[in-house]
């Protein structure tokens, strides 16, 4: 799993690597990169609110001064530009680029050598008009013939969508290589997206998140939305259809704006924001569903002037909904915070210049690159941080999961290791008493003495299946045998037969009834008491101390030692362990541990304390209500 973990982190780190080489590609090829040779003198514009003028209606009407960015939104759905053109500086050629290609119809218009009312119509080129190409190229372009002097032309652009153009003139060269320009723009920018989209995918497949399902079905909307923004599918489209495959397109902003939508309240959603926040994403998305419908049923401008609404307030709902979030989710409110704050400025910029509020003069050009680019690498961002936690939760939890087993495996093992031993001492103790038995069958033997010994042998014989039971409690396969036991009087019968019972001292208070099995409470109170004398100074008392508490009893074995044979507190139950000063004496190290086990296994509790050369075993036992 830590390879796995470190196979993570090494590609995330080329992906971001990579992401960053291809941004700084992408934002080296805006600016205009060359020394371009700008032919237009003047540009001004006429607003046309009823798509009817013609060119000989506008001639004498007045025009406004306008910029070479016509960013007019949906106040109308025609503009005519006037737009005045100086001779090329090397006599060749002009060429008028309108972008984006997107637009319905561009027409160019120049008045006739006489100007006696002829009109010449200029052919668009490019993808949309194949026969007249200036260059292989999806822009939409017009060659214009060389002049000497300057040259009026009029152009009428009409879209039923946003009015949204960039107008440039430049000499036949200059226009070659700024079309080259562009289209190494929007290559750059698609494998950005594309790159994007793969490590969403993956990421998919990884974590099996549905986050990650809905980013990556996102971006496969925007790819599409942009490769036809760009103009791409215009060259593998029929003439016959092009207007089957505009409406496709516009369709395809609906559903990029829906499936948008449902991402980021997918995000959102999980740092539980407000509940108001969470239903304007659903006001939105009904919205922009009802206007998709509206466009269908022939209701094109006003569809998408609804639909461009909603994605105006989406910066607002995305503000409100990332700071009324109270609940901590991956990767951080804070982190998320900041990030919709920046994608929300990003949307507002590129909303604002398509409902024609701003006049940015890239725009028109590269405001749906931007705010397709920003969004993806946001997303990215926010999720990759996300990924990173699951990751590293999933790896937490593995190792936490390999741990257990290892402490499984290793507590199986111990258990069949005391296995072995009790199996060898329930042999050995046995064999032994089988001779005992065989011993006392002589005749002579009294019969006082005989039910002694057969008693004794009785007795071992229960306390040593009971310490096979004890290890069957590490495989939970141990059966309790309750009873209702009088602790006092237990205690007092081990110590009365205890060859060293001038030593005990059993002292009481009250009396300590419990509900329990009477052998295993000898098996405990035998080790406790075999421990003390065993490690008790010599000729010293072992105090045993017993009494009610609430509704415990509670069971004190206090003994003094010598310091330097004090156990040590952390491991004084561990199994198999021994102080490193009674190697000397018998013993197996199983005895406290035996009795830890058994007192868990019965409902009870063991602690040890040590102070000023005395050790004290605390035994707590639930008392019978």
């Amino acid at each position: 799993m830590c390879d796995a973990s470190y196979r993570y982190s090494h590609w995330v780190r080329r992906a971001l690597c990579a992401l960053a080489v291809m941004l700084a590609a992408f934002l080296l090829h805006v600016p205009a990169g060359f020394a371009a040779t700008e032919l237009i003198i003047s540009v001004e514009k006429l607003e046309d609110r009823s798509a009817s003028l013609t060119v000989e209606d506008v001639v004498n009407l007045p025009f406004e001064p306008a910029s070479q960015v016509l960013a007019e939104g949906y106040r109308s759905p025609v503009y005519w530009l006037r737009i005045k053109v100086a001779p090329s500086p090397d006599g060749s050629d002009g060429v008028m680029l309108v972008r984006p290609t997107i637009l319905d119809n561009v027409t160019l218009f120049q008045r006739g050598p006489a100007n006696d009312g002829d009109w010449t119509v200029h052919p668009a080129s490019g993808a949309y008009a194949p026969e007249a190409q200036v260059w292989p190229s999806t822009q939409r372009t017009f060659r214009l013939p060389p002049s000497t002097t300057e040259v009026e032309y009029y152009l009428r652009v009409e879209s039923v969508g946003t009015i949204a153009a960039y107008i440039s003139v430049l000499p036949f060269l200059d226009a070659r290589l700024l079309g080259l320009q562009v289209n190494i723009k929007q290559a750059t920018y698609l494998a950005l997206m594309l790159f994007v989209l793969l490590w969403a995918v993956r990421m998919a497949l990884v974590t099996q998140e549905r986050l990650y399902w809905l980013f990556a079905i996102t971006l496969v909307v925007y790819i599409v939305h942009n490769i036809q923004f760009f103009g791409y599918v215009a060259i593998i489209v029929p003439p016959d259809s092009r207007d089957f495959f505009s409406s496709l397109f516009r369709t395809n902003v609906f559903l990029a704006s829906i499936v948008s939508v449902i991402f980021h309240k997918a995000v959102l959603m999980r740092y539980r924001p407000a509940w108001f926040a969470l239903k304007m994403f659903d006001v939105m998305m009904i919205g922009m569903i009802v206007s998709m419908l509206l466009f269908w049923f022939g209701l094109g401008s006003f569809a998408l002037q609804l639909n461009a609404m909603f994605v105006a307030i989406a910066p607002i709902v995305f503000l409100l909904t990332a700071f009324t979030a109270r609940h901590e989710a991956s990767p951080g409110l804070g982190a998320m915070r900041v990030i919709y704050t920046l994608l929300s400025g990003a949307l507002l910029f590129w909303v604002t210049a398509m409902l024609g509020i701003s006049q940015a003069g890239g725009s028109a050009l590269y405001g749906a690159m931007f705010h397709g680019l920003v969004t993806a690498l946001l997303m990215f961002v926010i999720l990759h941080l996300h990924g990173r936690n699951l990751i590293e939760n999933a790896l937490t939890a593995r190792i936490t999961m390999a741990e257990m087993e290892q402490r499984r495996d290793t507590e199986r093992e111990q258990a069949l290791i005391l296995e072995q031993f009790i199996n060898m001492l329930t042999h050995e103790t046995r064999n032994a008493m089988a001779v005992v038995n065989m011993s006392i069958s002589v005749p002579s033997f009294g019969e006082r003495q005989r039910q002694r010994v057969s008693d004794a042998i009785a007795a071992l014989d229960g306390i040593v299946e009971r310490c096979s039971e004890a290890i069957r409690l590490d495989r939970k396969t141990h059966s309790i045998k309750s009873e209702v036991c009088d602790v006092g009087t237990i205690l007092q019968t081990l110590c009365d037969t205890n060859p060293q019972r001038a030593r005990l001292v059993v002292t009481g208070t009250g009396s300590c009834i419990v509900q329990s099995d009477p052998l295993l409470l000898e098996v405990v109170f035998s080790n406790l008491i075999d421990n003390a004398l065993k490690y008790a100074k010599d000729d010293t008392p072992i105090n045993i101390r017993y009494g009610l508490d609430r509704n415990l009893c509670m069971i004190y074995f206090e003994n003094s030692v010598n310091a330097a044979s004090m156990p040590d507190p952390a491991r004084v139950f561990e199994k198999y362990y021994r102080h490193p000063k009674a190697k000397n004496q018998i013993g197996s190290g199983l005895g406290l541990y035996i009795v830890d086990g058994l007192l868990r296994l019965l409902g009870g509790e063991v602690f040890y304390r040590s102070s000023a050369g005395t050790v004290e075993f605390r035994v707590s036992l639930p008392c019978c209500t």
